[in-house]
This record gives structure tokens, sequence and C-alpha cells, in this order.
């Protein structure tokens, strides 16, 4: 399965690191910017299926899965995962605000770049035309926090205690 899932990615990412280098000719600026970022989520892509394979693997064993902790600045995985769900905000006419970045957390940075990528995937899909989803940080006692707000039909309470089950989906959710 890792063989099968990742070399069409990796054939893909050597494609776009040929473009990038020119040796396709030169793109026009825009078009570079694009392929970075295309470039970029295609490298996020290939970590995910790595880490998706390796859960797999521990949840099959009595493997403990190796976090790779680091001091970040909470705006860098503000401004990585915002790139990443910036296309679908367009396309939906969601604007991202960004309130807060000085926040300094110890964390696994591809990780929590893919967490915060889904919460703002799910709040841009969930929000309204034209609406703002806002991303902050902050500390409070006993740590630092990160919110993710949008401004949707939001979430029953009686769906609450089932928001961590694996492929739960509100029915207002999933009729949307």
């Amino acid at each position: 399965i890792n063989h099968d899932l990742r070399s069409p990615l990796l054939s893909l990412q050597g494609t776009l690191a040929l473009l990038l280098a020119g040796s396709c000719g030169e793109i026009p600026d825009k078009a570079q910017t694009r392929v970075q970022k295309a470039e970029r989520s295609l490298e996020r892509l290939i970590a995910m299926i790595t880490d998706f394979l390796d859960l797999e693997k521990f949840s099959a064993s009595d493997a403990v899965l190796n976090l790779q902790l680091a001091q970040t600045n909470v705006q860098k995985i503000f401004d990585e995962s915002i790139l990443t769900v910036e296309t679908l905000a367009q396309e939906r006419s969601v604007d991202i605000v960004c309130t807060e970045g000085e926040t300094e957390l110890t964390v696994d940075l591809n990780l929590m770049i893919r967490l915060l990528t889904n919460l703002l995937s799910n709040a841009i899909k969930f929000s309204e035309p034209n609406s703002t989803v806002e991303v902050g940080s902050g500390y409070e006692t006993g740590g630092a926090f990160i919110t993710v707000t949008d401004h949707g039909a939001g979430i029953e309470a009686k769906s609450i205690d089932n928001l961590f089950e694996p492929f739960f989906q509100t029915k207002e959710g999933a009729n949307k």
C-alpha cells in the first residue's frame, strides 16, 4: 500500500520540482506561485499518507507513535494551514481572518498543520458565502489555545458527545 500510494505522488513531486527549476522553460510568476503551493500541499499529502500508514501499523501492534516535538510560533501553523485552504475559501467566498499569531507552542508541526487545516476546511465548508472564519491563539492558565470560529449553523448539543468518533457526521452536516 505504501508503495502504491506514494509512487505516483513522488513522481508528481518530481515533476513539480522540475517545473520550478525551469527545466521546461520559464513559467510566469503567478503560475510559479501556484506550482510552489501545489508542491507544498503535495509534501503535506505524502506526509499524511506516511502518518496514516504509521497509525494503521501502530493500531495493529503495541508500537508507540513518536511525535516530532519542537518549539513553534503559532503563526507558522496558521500560515501553512491557511495556504492549504485558501483556494477552498476563495471558491466559497469566505474570508479567513487571523487575529493572533504570537503564541509559542511545543508541538509536532506537521500534525498541528493537519489539525488546523481540517478545522479550517470544515469551518469554510459549513460557512455561508461572504462570511468570515477567524483563527486565533492565546494563553490561559495551564497552557495555550488555538481557536477557529465560523458563522455556520453550528452543532446541536445532542451531537457534541459524538464529535470525536471516527467518521461521525451530524445529520445536518450529512444533508449539507
